[in-house]
């Protein structure tokens, strides 16, 4: 399955026509209903906004920014972006598609600047086969924290001219 967002992460384009709102987290070892994943991703995007919409809000944002991307990062290609985030215009993000874990060799997520598109695995939205160790992460927060490290890639390619 191959789920694509229009560059704004505000609508998940996807040939199901389901849509199964607050669902509970599945049973370990179970397969995923049709059309449980957009909602997943649909909830993974608006959790991402909400987080770069706060962050854009912090009176130390580009210090942090700073800190991040270097001293070399265009300040005012950062500031346009923070304005961006603080009126909720996210219209500047890239393309969201889910792939297989096997075409993502086994990553969880991966930016491609020739496509300028985020890459998700499937994996990511599927119930492990076997429990835990450790308390279980919400697929929504592993979605969220994942999108977030590829949008900082993202970023990096438009905030710097070099990496």
């Amino acid at each position: 399955m191959t789920v694509t967002a229009r560059s704004d992460l505000s609508t998940i384009a996807i040939a199901k026509s389901n849509r199964i709102p607050n669902v509970p987290p599945l049973p370990t070892g179970m397969a995923m209903p049709w059309g449980l994943e957009d909602v997943l991703v649909d909830q993974a995007i608006a959790a991402t906004r909400n987080i770069l919409q706060t962050f854009a809000s912090q009176s130390d944002v580009y210090n942090v920014l700073t800190t991040a991307f270097g001293s070399s990062m265009d300040r005012m290609a950062a500031e346009a972006l923070v304005n961006d985030w603080l009126t909720g215009a996210f219209e500047f993000l890239p393309a969201i598609e889910i792939r297989s874990a096997i075409e993502l060799n086994h990553a969880y997520g991966a930016f491609a600047a020739a496509t300028d598109t985020v890459y998700l695995s499937q994996a990511l939205l599927q119930p492990p086969i076997q429990p835990p160790i450790q308390a279980p992460i919400q697929p929504v927060e592993t979605l969220t924290a994942v999108l977030l490290e590829e949008i900082g890639h993202f970023l990096d390619l438009r905030l710097n001219e070099t990496d």
